[in-house]
């Protein structure tokens, strides 16, 4: 099962050994056919040392460039 955020935030503990991932998801509350309210909800949250989150981070980066280089080309065909 997939789990869709929106937005995140993040903490770290005072002595930085601890890094705190906080996934949300907002989303719209319909209340009636003229109020639509946000609702924000938390998805996940993760604890992890910094030198993971330097990991995750960089593992994520990479692969948005190679996400970005790949939509480069198909666009040229």
């Amino acid at each position: 099962m997939y789990i869709y955020a929106n937005k995140f935030n993040f903490a770290t503990n005072e002595a930085g050994t601890e890094l705190m991932l906080c996934f949300q998801q907002s989303s719209p509350d319909f209340k009636s056919e003229q109020s639509v309210d946000v609702t924000l909800d938390t998805v996940a949250n993760i604890v992890m040392t910094p030198s993971f989150a330097r990991e995750l981070a960089e593992n994520l980066l990479h692969a948005c460039q190679l996400l970005q280089s790949e939509n480069m080309e198909s666009s040229k065909e």
